[in-house]
C-alpha cells in the first residue's frame, strides 16, 4: 500500500512540474515575442508622415516668403511620438545653401506644421526643400522603443524675378578699319550677347549704324541666353577726313520666368570709333613728247626744287 502510495506521489510531482516548465515557457515566449513586435514596430518609421512643401510660386526679392510642411502620426495602439528637426536648404551650383531651421514634436492622431520664413536677396529661380531628422519613439506596456528618422521632402521652385535688368544683355564695341580708301566697302562690325542664365532670356533688337550723326544702315537681330550673334553693316566712306562711326541699338528683352514673363524696352550706345579715310596719293603719268636736252649744272637745283613745289601742288 505504501508502495503505491509514493508511486502516486512520485507521478503527482512529476505532473507539477511538467505544467511548470510548460507555463515558463509560454510566458518566456510570449516576452520575447511581444519585445520583438514591439522592437520592430518601433523601427517602422513610416508611421511618421512628412508632408510635401507648401511654398509660393513667386515672391519678390526682399519679399519675406514662408516655406511649410508638416510632420504626421496617425492613431495607432500604443503611444507614438516623434522629436524631428525640419531643416530649409536652397539647392545651388551642385551643393545646398542652409536657410533656416524648426524643431517640432507630433504624438499619434496629431498632425504638426513646420513654416520656415526666408528672404531671398537676389533674383532668379530658387529650388528649395527640407531634410528632416530626429527620432520615434513607441512606449508600449512593457517597454519603449526608438527608432532614427532621416527623410529628404521633394524639391520645389520659387520664382524670384526681381526687376528685369536689361544689362543682362551685352552690347560689342564697334570693330572696323581704322583707315579705309574713299568708296571702299567697309564692314562695321558690333554685336550681343545674353550669358547663361536662370529662367528663358531673349532679346529683338536692331542696330543702326551712324557716320558723323548720319544713319548710315540698320540690322536686326534676335538673341537668347547662352548665344552671342554678330552684326555687320557694309558701308562706302566718300570724301577724305575722319568719320565718327557707332550703333545705336533698340528693342527689347524678355525673361520668362517658371510663373510670368516680363518685358522691358532696351537702348544702348556703343562708343565712338574713328575711321581716317585716306586722300588718293601719286601723280597721273603723261607723256611729253619733243626735244630732249641736257639741264644745265648752274640750273639742277633750282629744276628741282620747282619739280618738289608742283608735286606738292599737285597733292
Amino acid at each position: 500500500m505504501n508502495v503505491s502510495l509514493n508511486v502516486m506521489n512520485i507521478a503527482q510531482n512529476t505532473k507539477n512540474r511538467t505544467v511548470t516548465i510548460a507555463l515558463t515557457v509560454i510566458l518566456i515566449l510570449s516576452l520575447v515575442s511581444g519585445s520583438l513586435m514591439g522592437t520592430a514596430a518601433a523601427q517602422d518609421t513610416s508611421n511618421l508622415n512628412i508632408g510635401p512643401v507648401d511654398a509660393p510660386a513667386e515672391v519678390s526679392v526682399n519679399e519675406a516668403a514662408e516655406i511649410e510642411s508638416n510632420a504626421e502620426i496617425p492613431s495607432l495602439p500604443a503611444d507614438w511620438s516623434a522629436e524631428v528637426e525640419f531643416t530649409l536648404y536652397e539647392a545651388k551650383d551642385g551643393g545646398a545653401n542652409q536657410l533656416g531651421t524648426q524643431d517640432i514634436s507630433v504624438e499619434d492622431g496629431e498632425s504638426v506644421n513646420a513654416a520656415i520664413e526666408h528672404e531671398f536677396e537676389n533674383p532668379g529661380v530658387k529650388e528649395v526643400y527640407f531634410t528632416v531628422e530626429g527620432e520615434i519613439t513607441r512606449e508600449g506596456a512593457v517597454s519603449s522603443q526608438t527608432a532614427k528618422v532621416k527623410r529628404t521632402t521633394q524639391s520645389v521652385i520659387i520664382d524670384v524675378p526681381g526687376e528685369l535688368d536689361p544689362d543682362n544683355i551685352d552690347i560689342s564695341d564697334i570693330d572696323a578699319p581704322s583707315e579705309v580708301s574713299p568708296t571702299e566697302p567697309v564692314e562695321i562690325g558690333s554685336g550681343a550677347q545674353i550669358p547663361d542664365l536662370p529662367a528663358n532670356w531673349s532679346a529683338d533688337l536692331e542696330f543702326v549704324l551712324y557716320v558723323n550723326d548720319e544713319q548710315a544702315g540698320t540690322q536686326q537681330i534676335n538673341i537668347e541666353d547662352g548665344e552671342s550673334v554678330d552684326v555687320a553693316v557694309e558701308h562706302e566712306f566718300q570724301g577724305t577726313d575722319e568719320k565718327e562711326v557707332y550703333y545705336n541699338v533698340e528693342g527689347e528683352v524678355t525673361r520668362e520666368g517658371p510663373v510670368a514673363t516680363q518685358t522691358k524696352e532696351i537702348e544702348r550706345t556703343t562708343e565712338t570709333f574713328t575711321v581716317d579715310i585716306l586722300a588718293k596719293t601719286g601723280l597721273s603719268q603723261s607723256t611729253i613728247e619733243g626735244a630732249a636736252f641736257p639741264v644745265p649744272d648752274s640750273l639742277e637745283d633750282e629744276v628741282n626744287s620747282l619739280k618738289s613745289d608742283m608735286t606738292d601742288k599737285l597733292l
